[in-house]
């Protein structure tokens, strides 16, 4: 079955016999829908993901079961026909918050505590044993300030075998990915660094503003473009963004770095207190 086939509900059609259907929340040609449910066993509001197939369904949310970090989606339950039940978000994505502001990219404190957040949930996905594999703007949820990480489709095993053909989105992927080879936690991190170029910014860090093939030019300067940045993150971007993975930065060394140049609204720490010191 292809997705232009599955079916489509309407307000006030029932999914899985529980489930009354409120609105589309997103119904994007291509993507699995997600619909605006009430569920009258759990008596509360649910965002609803149809899947192609149950395998799909399923792999997306025991994923998400083996990451749950206060930064990822929860998820409930798996029903039929191939539904994911999940948590209902109320906010914008970045993507959606680039495009609201005036300047066309975020502040430099902001943009710097939320990707602060979502990379210790991307820390701890990696621990866990899993990779994102499709992290953007698009991707990352503000919920009362909250960054979430959201979408799961594309994650896989850090053990597990690759994919016939690369998923994601091009444009954030690192080099490796897009070349067919073997994907890690670095590749996760070059992600990472594009999608905080980006808030930065407001656009992708390539002079041609888009990828356009396997060999990735050469990053932009982010001062040349954002010239209040503080040098230091620069350099820790920069880094992220290398060709070669084992050239790049973990997640560990970068997100107190990139704490530590927050430079207006509430610090990410208690005073004193730094993350890596309480690990040993």
């Amino acid at each position: 079955m292809t997705l232009g086939r599955l079916k489509r509900y309407r307000p006030g059609q029932t999914i899985a016999g529980d489930l009354t259907v409120l609105g589309v929340i997103a119904q994007i040609r291509g993507r699995h829908p997600i619909y605006l449910c009430w569920s009258h066993r759990r008596w509360c509001p649910l965002a609803v993901k149809i899947f192609r197939d149950e395998v799909r369904a399923r792999r997306e949310f025991e994923v998400l079961q083996a990451v749950s970090h206060p930064n990822v989606l929860k998820v409930y339950d798996v029903l039929p026909p191939h539904a994911m039940t999940m948590e209902v978000l109320e906010g914008h994505t970045l993507e959606m918050e680039l495009h609201k502001s005036p300047s066309g990219h975020l502040g430099i404190a902001d943009s710097l505590r939320a990707m602060v957040h979502v990379g210790a949930a991307l820390q701890h996905i990696h621990q866990t044993g899993f990779l994102h594999l499709d992290l953007k703007p698009a991707n990352i949820m503000m919920q009362h300030g909250r960054p979430i990480l959201i979408d799961f489709g594309t994650a896989r095993r850090l053990d597990d075998g690759r994919p016939s053909s690369a998923m994601g989105t091009p444009d954030y992927m690192s080099p490796e990915e897009l070349a067919g080879g073997r994907v890690t936690p670095a590749s996760d991190v070059y992600a990472f660094a594009v999608t905080a170029f980006e808030l930065l910014t407001g656009r992708l860090p390539f002079a041609a503003g888009r990828r356009t093939g396997v060999a990735a030019a050469k990053p932009l300067n982010l001062r040349s473009l954002r010239p209040r940045a503080p040098k230091g993150l620069e350099t820790i971007l920069l880094a992220a963004m290398k060709p070669d993975p084992a050239d790049r930065p973990t997640l560990n060394l970068m997100l107190p770095a990139m704490a530590d140049l927050i430079r207006s609204g509430q610090p990410m720490w208690p005073p004193g207190f730094q993350p890596a010191s309480a690990l040993g």
